[in-house]
């Protein structure tokens, strides 16, 4: 949210990510927290998770740019292989770009049409080709926001009373981690 003076809700992007682990009443998942402490092997997994995504905010660049931050479901019109619409800004953010490209990869496994396509491997190249500097520990940078993803998941499937199963997430996220060496 951005205030009457035209400033932002925090004072850095490395601020907003490390407040995922806020249960704030003004988050659409107010409440997750309760839940999350009647659930020990849970908490065990997401505290690890945040304790890693401390350790990583370090590489994140403070950029200022937009970010849509939610283009899979749905939210892109594309007409004769070329993108025509971006809809549904309604979770945009102001930060690192990559955040978007982690997005797809972190999601990769449940849209297989990605794999078939090369869209990851496609970003990659033209987000990489847009500047050197994005380039700059993109790695970690990916890192950190997948495990963003995991911990904005877990809550959002805390709240959803069973609908969704924070389990998913937490196993992507193990994957993910198990065969990553973040720190090189």
């Amino acid at each position: 949210a951005i205030g009457h003076n035209g400033e932002g809700q925090f004072r850095s992007w490395s601020e907003a990510l490390l407040d995922v682990s806020d249960d704030r009443p003004d988050k659409l998942t107010n409440g997750w927290m309760n839940i999350l402490l009647r659930m020990p092997e849970v908490k065990y997994e997401y505290d690890g998770f945040y304790e890693r995504l401390k350790g990583l905010v370090k590489y994140c660049p403070e950029q200022k740019r937009l970010i849509h931050s939610d283009l899979l479901y749905q939210n892109l019109l594309v007409d004769d292989g070329n993108v025509s619409a971006v809809l549904d800004w309604g979770c945009a953010m102001v930060g690192d770009p990559a955040y978007d490209l982690a997005i797809f990869v972190f999601f990769e496994p449940w849209y297989p049409a990605f794999s078939v396509v090369g869209l990851i491997g496609e970003m990659r190249r033209s987000f990489l080709g847009q500047s050197l500097v994005n380039g700059r520990n993109l790695r970690q940078r990916i890192a950190a926001y997948q495990i963003h993803l995991t911990l904005a998941n877990v809550a959002y499937c805390l709240c959803s009373s069973g609908k969704h199963d924070h389990n998913v997430h937490i196993k992507r996220m193990g994957d993910i981690l198990a065969c990553t060496d973040l720190y090189q």
